[in-house]
C-alpha cells in the first residue's frame, strides 16, 4: 500500500509546530531523507573532483617551484610560471563554485520567496556538471528567460530538480544527452528534464509516483514522490510526459512576470 500525502504543504528545514498531525511530519521527514540522499551523491562527486583538482594543483606548484629554483630568466620562464599560476587559480575557482553548491543544497529555505527559476536551473547544472562530464553525458541548459519567478522555497525547488537530473543521470550510466530547460504555457513556467536513456516501462509508469515503488536500477522511487510533493506544494503539478525516446519529467508552476 502506497501513502498519498502530496495535498500536504511543507516547509523544509522548519520545526514541526506542535498541533501538526503525522502527516506533515512525515511529509518533512521524506523532504530531508531524500536532501541526505541527494547530498551523499553529491559528496562522492566532490570527494573524486576535490583529489583531482589537488593533484592537479600540487602538480603545477612542483612545476613552478623547479622553474624557481632553476633561475628560469626571461619570457620562456616568465610564461611558464605565469601557466603554472593560472592553473592554480582555474583550480582553487573550480573547488569555490563546488563548495558553495553544496553549501546552498545544505541549506533550506524557511519562508517562501520569490526566486528565479533559470538560478535554479543553474545551480543544478553547476552541481552535476563534473558527474555528467565523468559519464559523458551530454548536458544542456536552455533557460534564457531570466524574468520567470515563483514565490516558494528555492531549496525545495532545486530539491525536486537535482532529484530529476539525478535520476536521468543514473539512467545513462554509459553517456547520453541531458537537457534542463525553462519554458512557459500560458500562466505556467515548465520546468522540464529530457535524457536519452532507456525510458520508463509502459507498465511502470503508473507507479513511478508511488512512495512505497522503487528501482534501483532506474534510480526511481523517493526521489519522484518528493518531487511531486514539492511541485503540489507550490500550487504546480509534476508530470511524466509523453516523448519518442528516453524519458521526459516536468514540473508546471504558477509562475510571476
Amino acid at each position: 500500500m502506497s501513502l498519498d500525502l502530496s495535498h500536504v504543504a511543507f516547509g523544509a528545514g522548519a520545526a514541526t509546530p506542535p498541533d501538526e498531525g503525522p502527516a506533515t511530519t512525515l511529509e518533512s521527514a521524506l523532504l530531508l531523507a531524500s536532501q541526505y540522499q541527494i547530498l551523499a551523491s553529491l559528496h562522492a562527486t566532490a570527494s573524486h573532483d576535490f583529489r583531482n583538482s589537488l593533484n592537479a594543483m600540487t602538480l603545477s606548484l612542483e612545476l613552478l617551484n623547479r622553474t624557481v629554483e632553476l633561475g628560469a630568466g626571461g619570457e620562456q620562464g616568465g610564461q611558464l610560471q605565469r601557466r603554472y599560476l593560472q592553473s592554480i587559480r582555474q583550480e582553487l575557482d573550480a573547488l569555490t563554485v563546488s563548495v558553495g553548491g553544496m553549501l546552498d543544497e545544505s541549506r533550506f529555505d524557511q519562508a517562501p520567496t520569490r526566486c528565479r527559476l533559470a538560478d535554479i536551473l543553474e545551480s543544478v547544472v553547476s552541481l552535476l556538471r563534473a558527474r555528467a562530464e565523468r559519464q559523458r553525458v551530454m548536458m544542456r541548459l536552455d533557460a534564457s528567460d531570466h524574468t520567470i519567478e515563483v514565490v516558494g522555497r528555492p531549496g525545495e525547488l532545486r530539491l525536486a530538480m537535482l532529484n530529476l537530473a539525478s535520476n536521468a543521470l543514473e539512467a545513462m550510466p554509459r553517456g547520453g544527452d541531458l537537457a534542463l530547460t525553462l519554458t512557459t504555457d500560458g500562466a505556467l513556467a515548465v520546468l522540464a528534464v529530457s535524457d536519452s536513456g532507456p525510458g520508463i516501462p509502459e507498465e511502470l509508469r503508473h507507479l513511478i509516483w508511488d512512495l512505497s515503488f522503487s528501482t534501483k536500477s532506474q534510480g526511481l522511487g523517493l526521489g519522484l514522490y518528493v518531487v511531486r510533493s514539492v511541485a503540489h506544494a507550490h500550487g504546480g503539478t509534476a508530470t511524466l510526459d509523453p516523448t519518442d525516446s528516453g524519458a521526459r519529467f516536468a514540473i508546471r508552476l504558477p509562475f510571476r512576470q
